[in-house]
C-alpha cells in the first residue's frame, strides 16, 4: 500500500547542504487538531475576560444611578419640606386660598418606576413655587415698604417741655366743642428751641389757618413730621436736616392759649399718635 507522507526538503544556498523533514498524514492531522484547540482556548479565555469586563463597568453603572437616584429623593424631599414652609409663611402672610391652587395634577400608579414618581413630585413641587413665590415676594415687599415706613418714624422728643393734651379727640380749648386732635400738645416758654427729631427734608415754611407759623419735615416713605404755633421758623423750604438740629422755637401763634408746640407724625397722609413712637 502506498503510504502518503508529507516531506518538507530545507536546502541551505551557502553550504549546499540540505534537510529533509518528513511528516505523515495522520500526524499533520494531529498537529492541526491541537492547534485548533490551542487557539479556542485562548480565544475563550479572551472572551470570557472582557464579558467580564463588560459586567463590571455595567454594575459599576448600575451602583453609580443607584447612588444618583437616592441624592435625588432626598434633593426632592427637602424640597417638599421647603414649600410646606413657604405655605405656611404664605398662611400666616394672610395670602388668601393657598391650599386651592395646589392641586395634584398626576396621579401616580404603583407600576411607575420610582425615577418617575420622583420627577412626577419634582415638576408639582415647581409648579406650586411657580404660583406661590410671585405672592410671598409682593408681601414680602410690603413688609420691608412697612418696616422702612416704621423705621423713617422720628422716635425722639422735638423739645423738652410739659405734655399737656393728647391725640384723639378732646374739647377743643378755643371753640369748647368736640373735635379731632391730630397730634400731641408740649407746652415750653416762648422761644424755647425746637429740635429735629429724625433726619429729612423740610418741604414747607409758612402760615397755616388754625396752625399760625408751621414747619413740615419729609423724613422719607410717606412719613411727615409738623411743628405749629411756632414763634421763630430757623430753616428754609428744601433745606435737609438732621436729628438734633434745632429747627424752630417755640410760640403762641395761631389758634393757641399760650405758648407750646403741636407736633404731628403723618404716614401716608394720616395722622398718628406721636406717643406711640417717641422711645428717646
Amino acid at each position: 500500500m502506498f503510504n502518503k507522507n508529507l516531506s518538507i526538503l530545507i536546502v541551505s544556498e551557502s553550504s549546499g547542504s540540505s534537510l529533509q523533514f518528513r511528516f505523515s498524514y495522520p500526524m499533520i492531522t494531529a498537529i492541526i487538531f491541537l492547534m485548533t484547540l490551542i487557539i479556542s482556548g485562548v480565544s475563550f479565555i479572551v472572551w470570557e475576560m472582557l464579558e467580564n469586563s463588560d459586567s463590571a463597568e455595567l454594575m459599576e453603572e448600575n451602583l453609580l444611578l443607584q447612588s444618583q437616584l437616592q441624592d435625588f429623593a432626598l434633593d426632592v424631599v427637602e424640597l417638599e419640606r421647603q414649600m410646606e414652609l413657604l405655605q405656611m409663611y404664605a398662611v400666616q402672610a394672610e395670602v388668601p386660598n393657598t391650599g386651592a391652587w395646589f392641586p395634584d395634577i398626576w396621579v401616580l400608579s404603583s407600576e411607575d418606576s420610582k425615577a418617575e414618581q420622583l420627577l412626577h413630585r419634582l415638576a408639582l413641587v415647581q409648579q406650586k413655587s411657580q404660583l406661590l413665590y410671585p405672592t410671598i415676594l409682593k408681601r414680602a415687599e410690603q413688609t420691608r415698604s412697612k418696616n422702612a415706613q416704621f423705621s423713617a418714624i422720628p422716635k425722639a422728643w422735638p423739645l423738652q417741655g410739659i405734655f399737656t393734651s393728647s391725640f384723639g379727640y378732646r374739647i377743643n380749648p378755643i371753640s369748647g366743642r368736640r373735635k379731632f386732635h391730630a397730634g400731641i400738645d408740649i407746652a415750653a416758654p416762648t422761644y424755647t428751641k425746637i429740635y429735629a427729631p429724625g433726619d429729612g427734608d423740610v418741604i414747607w415754611t409758612g402760615r397755616k389757618s388754625g396752625y399760625g407759623k408751621t414747619l413740615e419735615i419729609d423724613h422719607g416713605h410717606g412719613v411727615i413730621t409738623r411743628y405749629a404755633h411756632n414763634s421763630k421758623i430757623l430753616v428754609k423750604s428744601g433745606q435737609q436736616v438732621k436729628k438734633g438740629d434745632v429747627i424752630t422755637k417755640v410760640g403762641s401763634t395761631g389758634d393757641s392759649t399760650g405758648p407750646h408746640l403741636h407736633y404731628e407724625i403723618r404716614v401716608d397722609g394720616i395722622a398718628v399718635d406721636p406717643i406711640k413712637y417717641i422711645i428717646e
